[in-house]
């Protein structure tokens, strides 16, 4: 996963409905092909739904931004983030006498370009914080375009000039979803620079709550996995011995499974003696804020709760290679932490 992915950036304003076709060759029939777009994409049918404003737009003759708006927003479903922002550009080149229009299409572009940027020197975060001050210069009520704005500034260590940018935003939507996000990042701005793990809180196997402040000042494995695994499975001796060789250090390992079933998750625990905590994730949520999809998948955060490595699936090496991310980074806590140390 990459860092971006922290909240998407958190740009999703729903897109303006479709306005009334004009251009069409069939008007009827390019109505329908958006609406099977829509609903294939809330559906997260995503073929069918790039299909669909495919044909929506040459119905219209490759005019209509809210085709081209709806591909973008697949794209971005996808992750295929380069393929959204060329597309919310083909949706402004069609947008004309709308500024409100346009200034959420530029938010969104601004979104996908942010997502393609991998440090706070590229290029494509500079494009990003254009499309975001074009936003607002188009639209100034346009919250969430500050908020990115924002956060874009901040990721580029210009932290004078973000922050009043998340201020401004907080002012004027204290009630927006990502209004705490944003206060996290005024209290400490290196979470815009940094991909911190979400906040989360489970009760374990053994009815005690956990929760990420818990953990801090340790190295945390998260281990998404599932008893029907096979390769989760393989992996339960090697992080046995993980869990074993860091007992005495601050260290947790934390097994949170994607199980259909409660019975066959607590009888492989019970089997294979797992003493370490183990939470039950029916639903997904845990997974879902980690953005986990394969299983099995390793998460490594460090004593910051700062995201430090993500492997998917197991195979020979994955034991050593874990080992050795929960050594590095433990050699990394400063002694001044509040958590124990050994000699």
């Amino acid at each position: 996963m990459q860092a971006i992915l922290l909240v998407l950036l958190l740009a999703w304003t729903a897109a303006p409905p479709a306005a009334a076709a004009r251009q069409d060759q069939n008007p009827d029939e390019y109505v329908a092909q958006m609406k099977k777009g829509d609903a294939a994409l809330r559906s997260r049918k995503y073929e069918d739904a790039l299909k669909a404003y495919k044909k929506a737009s040459s119905l219209h003759n490759k005019t209509s931004a809210e085709a081209y708006a709806g591909m973008a927003r697949v794209y971005d479903a996808m992750g295929a983030y380069k393929s959204a922002a060329d597309s919310w550009a083909d949706a402004l080149e069609n947008t004309s006498g709308d500024p409100l229009r346009e200034a959420v299409y530029r938010n969104q572009r601004g979104a996908s370009l942010f997502a393609q940027s991998q440090n706070g020197n590229d290029k494509r975060l500079k494009e990003a914080e254009a499309e975001f001050r074009a936003a607002l210069a188009l639209d100034e009520t346009l919250a969430i375009a500050r908020f990115n704005l924002g956060v874009a500034l901040l990721r580029q260590a210009r932290d004078e000039e973000g922050l009043p940018e998340l201020k401004a935003f907080l002012a004027a939507a204290p009630r927006a979803p990502h209004a705490a996000e944003a206060e996290r990042m005024i209290e400490n701005p290196r979470r815009a620079r940094e991909r911190y793990a979400p906040d989360f809180a489970i009760v374990t196997l053994d009815q005690q709550r956990l929760a990420l402040e818990d953990l801090k000042g340790k190295v945390v494995l998260l281990d998404f996995w599932a008893s029907w695994c096979g390769p989760c499975k393989l992996a339960t001796p090697g992080l046995t011995r993980l869990y074993k060789k860091y007992g005495d250090r601050p260290f947790a390992l934390v097994a949170i499974s994607l199980d259909r079933e409660e019975s066959p998750w607590r009888q492989y625990i019970d089997e294979n003696r797992m003493t370490w905590p183990q939470y039950w994730d029916r639903g997904g949520r845990i997974a879902q804020l980690f953005g986990v999809r394969p299983i099995p998948t390793y998460i490594v955060l460090d004593h910051e709760g700062i995201v430090r490595t993500t492997k998917e699936g197991w195979g020979p090496g994955t034991d050593g290679a874990l080992d050795g991310e929960i050594g590095k980074w433990l050699k990394r806590i400063p002694p001044t932490s509040s958590a124990p140390q050994r000699d």
